[in-house]
């Protein structure tokens, strides 16, 4: 059994209060794939057409939360007097897409410690907002994308989880082993060919994720925290499929997705590899498909993406996984960053797969400088609950242009 606490030879290790990314050159971007089939005033190509958010939209493996069969969107922005809320539309899909609504009175609410947010479609039907994506413009202005959606049959309001981290062990651990953390461009030409996986996880890392978790819970389990004991014990006891517990199933995590991997680099390899629960896989996937979109999708976007894996002490499993991913267009570029702690949520949102379509929208919206649908102020904004969009620097004014060069 190895010691999961004393750092292994030959792996990176990292004070906790040092850098934690490094940065590596973009490859050079070969050629592209599909053709785009509009061109806006300024020469950008665009594609993203019903067909294309019907394909987004779509759960290919169930792994995402049940689409709401309506939706809606907000970008998020503080200007320093008042939090701003422009609403992008998106184009109508197949007949089992979710659809698309305008939303007014849009406003903050807390629940359980959490901010959130709630609006009405025109028809007055509510719609809430549970989780975001935070990003950042080419004139490092910070915005939230909210996406909007239908409370359950069951319940008045959505599933709002906790803001609440459980604490995983009382003795401070001075050393962190990290994998990922340098900048890796994204080549459209090779996601085609990323089709098949010629080794499978298990055969890389010799276990599989349930038993790296059970083995780390029987060496260790007595310096845990009691909180952790939970976290782990939900995780190893989860059922594969059918439950709300598989959400948690162990599954081994790709710091640098398989198909987004460049040519020079071997996806399959212990150093790319981490294990997490299915929820925080599910997680990263998001960003993953809206990069995988805008680099097969447009000969103009270039796609870098910075994935972090933070381990728990010297082992296997992984703690923190800090994802930021590029999209440059010219002189524009948007980063989001996401951060998701997979042992320490206690109760995580689950997304849904029209967030990849939204998100993925509004992105190429942002490029073409398409105007938003609506831009309205936010009620009851609380600027203590909404430090995500307050930077450093005394925030530039916003309207509904401001994306224009």
């Amino acid at each position: 059994m190895p010691n999961f606490f004393m750092p292994r030879k030959g792996i990176r290790t990292v004070k906790r209060s040092s850098s934690r990314s490094a940065s590596k050159p973009l490859a050079k971007r070969e050629f592209h794939t599909a053709k785009p089939n509009r061109v806006d005033q300024q020469g950008f190509s665009l594609s993203f057409n019903g067909r294309d958010y019907s394909n987004l939209c779509f759960d290919r493996y169930r792994r995402f939360h049940p689409n709401s069969p309506i939706i809606g969107n907000a970008v998020l922005h503080y200007n320093g007097k008042e939090v701003t809320a422009s609403q992008y539309e998106m184009p109508s899909g197949a007949e089992n897409a979710p659809q698309w609504q305008p939303l007014v009175d849009i406003q903050q609410v807390n629940r359980y410690g959490t901010t959130a947010y709630k609006a009405q479609t025109l028809d007055g039907v509510t719609l809430f907002s549970n989780r975001g994506y935070k990003f950042t413009d080419w004139n490092n202005r910070i915005h939230e994308i909210r996406p909007f959606s239908l409370h359950t049959s069951s319940y008045q309001e959505p599933y709002w989880g906790s803001s609440r981290l459980f604490s995983i062990t009382e003795t401070p651990v001075d050393e962190q082993i990290i994998r990922g953390g340098s900048e890796v461009a994204v080549e459209p030409h090779t996601i085609a060919t990323r089709t098949t996986r010629s080794v499978s996880q298990k055969s890389v890392m010799h276990y599989t994720a349930l038993q790296a978790f059970e083995s780390f819970y029987i060496e260790y389990g007595s310096q845990l925290t009691a909180e952790m004991d939970v976290a782990f014990r939900r995780i190893i006891n989860a059922e594969f499929r059918g439950s709300a517990s598989s959400k948690f199933y162990p599954e081994w995590h790709h710091a640098v997705g398989h198909s987004l991997a460049p040519s020079w680099m071997n996806p399959q390899e212990k150093a790319n590899l981490g294990g997490g629960p299915r929820w925080s896989n599910t997680m990263m996937m998001v960003l993953e498909n809206l990069c995988r979109w805008h680099a097969t999708q447009s000969q103009e976007v270039d796609v870098a993406i910075t994935p972090t894996f933070f381990m728990l002490f010297a082992s296997d499993l992984i703690e923190k996984i800090h994802y930021e991913a590029s999209l440059s267009y010219r002189q524009r570029q948007i980063k989001f960053s996401h951060t998701i702690e997979p042992l320490r949520q206690i109760d995580p949102i689950i997304p849904q797969a029209s967030d990849v379509a939204q998100i993925t929208g509004i992105t190429q919206s942002l490029f073409a400088n398409v105007i938003p649908h609506l831009s309205t102020k936010v009620a009851n904004a609380d600027l203590k609950s909404i430090k995500s969009l307050v930077g450093e620097k005394h925030p530039e004014p916003f309207n509904q242009n401001s994306f224009r060069l």
